[in-house]
């Protein structure tokens, strides 16, 4: 499996990433990308990943002002502390 972490706080994704190696040491974590530009540049030059953990708040806004610009046809699973988006959220990854 290939997964696209997005985080801006190197401890999280640290952290998420050795989460998600514990779980499967096979998944291919692509990249770990930190914002909204990063994420355009990404998703400009590579192939959907099979599923992606993302952040809501990243450097240069928030998450949803990629789902604007690129459609993401992949499951993502959002990993924020941040309530206020949680329906947003859902309705991103129908």
């Amino acid at each position: 499996m290939k997964v696209l972490l997005f985080e801006d706080e190197p401890y999280t994704a640290e952290r998420l990433m050795d989460l998600i190696k514990q779980y499967d040491p096979k998944i291919n974590i692509l990249a770990v990308l930190d914002s909204i530009e990063a994420g355009l540049e990404w998703y400009r030059n590579h192939p959907m990943p099979d599923l992606i953990f993302q952040d809501i708040q990243l450097i240069g806004g928030n998450c949803f002002e990629l789902f604007e610009q690129v459609d993401i046809p992949v499951p993502i699973i959002f990993t924020t502390a941040y309530h206020d988006y949680a329906i947003q959220s859902f309705q991103v990854n129908n």
